[in-house]
């Protein structure tokens, strides 16, 4: 089975499991492609797609692959960490699908989170000089689609909180090692309102 036929077979796997999900809508595509992306999945409140009633959109990798062992809960994937990086540089993260496909032309689906918070630690690591990295995906359950998803977008939110709460206590933490370098100067309480007067 060529790469393309692959492809085709596991972008449509993921478009029939997003059909079981009325607030959940694919953006995918099987052609055009962006350079890492495959597309998104968009999330809503409800099942008209208003803008008022979105709750996130969630970039996804989508990658087939033939298999002959049907019976598996997890498998292991090499992942290219360029693609890892430009999770980062996109400030989103992604869920990487792979969908393992039977002589039958059977599917089964596999995932992982990539949240930023993960992404993070991954590129931390010490991995100069390599291309690739093996991680374990998990066998995607019966409906558990809409619940992943609601996971990935609520972790990117609280990661944005923590980096605004994180950029604040360093301004704040800027402020205060302003303040007294001006005061062992030897300037006023009067002077540094005039200079800080929104402190």
């Amino acid at each position: 089975m060529n790469s393309t036929k692959k492809e085709s077979i596991g972008i449509s796997a993921i478009i029939n499991e997003v059909n079981k999900f009325d607030n959940i809508h694919e953006e995918l595509n099987k052609r055009e492609k962006e350079p890492v992306w495959d597309g998104n999945l968009a999330i809503y409140k409800k099942d008209d797609y208003k803008k008022s009633e979105s709750i996130g959109r969630i970039p996804v990798q989508v990658k087939g692959r033939e298999s002959t062992e049907p019976n598996k809960k997890e498998i292991f994937y090499d992942i290219e960490l360029v693609d890892i990086e430009n999770y980062r540089k996109d400030n989103k993260g992604a869920i990487f699908f792979v969908v393992e496909i039977f002589p039958d032309r059977s599917t089964k689906i596999y995932y992982k989170i990539f949240d930023l918070k993960t992404v993070e630690e991954i590129l931390t690591e010490n991995i100069k000089g390599r291309k690739t990295k093996r991680f374990k995906l998990k066998q995607l359950e019966e409906n558990e689609l809409i619940r992943i998803c609601i996971k990935f977008i609520e972790n990117l939110r609280i990661y944005n909180q923590m980096q605004y709460l994180s950029c604040e206590k360093y301004i704040s933490r800027f402020k205060e090692n302003i303040i007294q370098f001006f005061l062992t100067q030897f300037f006023s309480i009067e002077i540094l309102k005039c200079l800080f007067f929104n402190l």
